[in-house]
This record gives C-alpha cells, structure tokens and sequence, in this order.
C-alpha cells in the first residue's frame, strides 16, 4: 500500500516535464524509477514523455528561430561578409600564381569563412557557389530560399572606390 502511494506522490512530478530542460532532468528521473524500483507503467510513460516534451519544445524553438527575419538578416550579412572576402582571397590568389583557382578552397585563408549559411536542413552545409572560367569567376551565396540562380542569390560587394580589375561576373551565364 505505501509503495503504491509513493509511485502516486512521483506522477505529479510528472509537471515538472512541462518545463523545459528541468523536465528532461525529472523525466530520466521519473523513467529510471518507473522502469528499475518501481516497474510501473504510467510512470516509464510519464518519464519518457516528461523527455519526449523537452526534445519537441526545442526543436520547435530552433526552427521558429531560424526562421526569424531577424536571424535572415544576420545570414544575410554574414554571407556577404563571406562573399567581399572570398573575393579578395580569390583576387590575390590569382595575382600570386597567374589565374583563378580551381575550387574556392584553394584560395581560402586559415581563418576564413567559405560556407553559405543558408544551405542547411535537408541539403548538406556547403561551401559559397564559386565557378571559374579561364579568366573570369561567379561567387554567390545562395540566399535565404536555399537554392541557387533565383532571384534572392546574394553577390558579393564591389565598390566604385576598388581599382583592381576583378575577373567576377555577377550572373551565371558567361
């Protein structure tokens, strides 16, 4: 009789489940109970979805937030930063073994970024979109729809003020 009490005090901790990340805690808690002390059903099913809730409510989190405006925009600018200094790298390259490189990688620094953040979910996380052609190249990021040669692909930004003739073309036809 005292031993059913005791699994009936546990199934209220079962609400703790309903707060994120303390009822990941309560719920192993809870399934460990449930399946080696007390070998009770409702609770390994209390447990199990105390932990259940925890994983779906921050999976529902990162994917409202990823796509957010706000976390766009900071792909966005972090894809052009990306972009302007891919471009240096590739210009540089050239100038110091006379043509573009073959693949992006080749003409990447130690410390920088060549990966497009809006290829992500079902496509693998990729380099930026870079082709050579003899003496001219495209550089793109693919753009907040994840697929490239749309409307919304990102080129990079070349001023008025840069006097270095730039082999970039800012389409894909050439």
């Amino acid at each position: 009789m005292e031993r059913n009490q005791n699994v009936k005090r546990l199934y209220w901790w079962g609400l703790v489940g309903l707060m994120p990340n303390f009822g990941l805690i309560a719920g192993i808690i809870l399934l460990w109970k449930g399946i080696v002390k007390y070998k009770d059903r409702t609770l390994i099913f209390i447990g199990s979805a105390c932990i259940a809730f925890t994983f779906i409510f921050w999976l529902f989190i990162t994917k409202m937030i990823e796509e957010s405006p706000v976390f766009n925009d900071a792909n966005v600018e972090f894809a052009k930063n990306n972009l302007n200094s891919s471009v240096k790298s590739i210009e540089f390259y050239k100038y110091k073994f006379g043509e573009y490189p073959e693949k992006l990688q080749q003409a990447r620094e130690k410390t920088e970024f060549t990966w497009d953040p809006f290829l992500k979910g079902n496509q693998k996380m990729g380099d930026l979109q870079y082709q050579r052609s003899k003496d001219k190249y495209i550089l793109f990021s693919v753009g907040v729809d994840g697929i490239p040669n749309t409307a919304d692909d990102i080129f990079p930004t070349i001023t008025k003020g840069d006097t270095i003739k730039f082999g970039l073309i800012k389409s894909n036809s050439y």
